[in-house]
């Protein structure tokens, strides 16, 4: 997300959106044997309990794509209570000072890399609204130009505003044309304390934020590039997430293998089901009942209903977060007996490691730490 779209947009981070144009080309070195450029990115995902840090490297083909991916590092840094309250930080200079002291004295520090944080989307408003909804009796053709954005920046401020009960001062604004219907805009608003504290945490870190990335798209397209590893599919690094092609099986063609991917954050959680053998096709959201709102029985239920309805139904659901927020569903017990196929937990042990990872850090869920990583690669082949 672009804060306050149409000012300094050059210098502002990419929040909670797709890759585009607008990211600038980050790691650049150029590999020994001279085969392309050596991209490397930092996730960082903080919780009440941890820091979350994964490092992946690549080694990035003329910019167009990557060659392969690596998992350089996947550490857990213990963080004292009081620091992290649910979806805020309470202490960024404390916290950044812990990460600073990691990130200096780790031997794959680089004054390049970029780096990418994950927020929870219990606090992001996200909607999508017709054109005609803002200019109504006129038709937006070619919605991606920087006259068109420009020209319909303060109406779309203005809708954003009105939907979220934020005033202006307060309120950072992005949008894009949906993924799914160009006749559409994707609308994501926040408040502006999300941003400054983190740009706080990380002035103190002393690293510089490519972007602040959607926790629950985080772990999808995690989810979704381990996947990939396992069936020796290509990799979508760009993509990966909820957008993509429609994904229709055309006349002759092999029905795909469907798949569903569940993310629990303390105070939200999502669901998608997707097409495991085609990672470039959409992955569809499920609509859920906020988990503050029902019991855990009746969100479980609710989730193996919509699940159940899909036209697809999936094989396997992949269960990304941390234990905290699984125990308040029922932990695995529970959500293997609701929805009544295979359950499994997020394993990124299956993609291309190199590093010797920890038994301990094996244990502990990395799926949003890792999509935020994969979006800063991404930003990488931008040129």
């Amino acid at each position: 997300m672009r804060p306050n779209r149409g000012e300094g947009r050059r210098h502002a981070p990419q929040w909670l959106q797709a890759i585009g144009a607008v990211l600038a080309r980050n790691t650049q070195r150029t590999s020994r044997d001279g085969e392309g450029r050596l991209c490397r990115a930092w996730g960082i995902e903080l919780d009440q309990a941890n820091v979350h840090l994964v490092c992946l490297s690549a080694l990035c083909a003329g910019g167009a794509s990557l060659a392969r991916i690596c998992v350089d590092e996947v550490r857990h840094v213990p963080l004292p209570p009081g620091l992290v309250d649910g979806t805020d930080i309470l202490a960024p200079e404390e916290v950044g000072a812990m990460l600073r002291d990691v990130l200096q004295t780790h031997p794959l520090s680089d004054p390049s890399a970029s780096f990418s944080m994950a927020l929870c989307p219990s606090v992001v408003l996200s909607r999508e609204l017709a054109w005609e909804s803002l200019l109504p009796g006129y038709t937006v053709t070619h919605p991606e130009t920087s006259a068109v954005t420009d020209a319909l920046g303060p109406w779309i401020r203005w809708h954003a505003q009105r939907i979220s009960g934020l005033e202006d001062a307060d309120l950072l604004v992005d949008w894009r044309v949906s993924a799914h219907d160009r006749s559409k805009l994707t609308l994501t608003a926040a408040q502006s304390h999300y941003l400054s504290v983190r740009d706080a945490l990380a002035d103190h870190a002393g690293i510089r934020l490519q972007g602040l990335v959607d926790a629950a798209e985080s772990a999808l397209r995690a989810c979704r590039f381990v996947v990939a590893h396992c069936l020796q599919r290509p990799v979508e690094v760009m993509g990966g997430g909820a957008d993509g092609d429609a994904g229709d099986v055309s006349e002759g063609e092999a029905e795909a293998f469907h798949l569903a991917c569940l993310w629990c954050g303390e105070t939200a959680a999502k669901a998608w089901t997707f097409a495991a053998d085609r990672p470039g096709s959409a992955a569809l959201p499920c609509t859920l009942p906020a988990i503050a709102t029902v019991g855990a029985d009746a969100w479980c239920v609710a989730l193996r209903t919509v699940l159940h309805a899909q036209e697809h139904r999936p094989a396997v659901m992949i269960v990304c977060g941390h234990d905290p927020a699984l125990t308040a569903l029922g932990g695995m017990a529970a959500l293997t007996r609701t929805v009544d196929f295979p359950v499994i937990r997020f394993d990124a042990s299956t993609c291309r490691l190199h590093c010797d990872l920890p038994a301990e850090a094996a244990t502990i869920d990395c799926s949003v730490a890792l999509g935020a990583a994969l979006h800063g690669l991404a930003g990488g082949l931008v040129r």
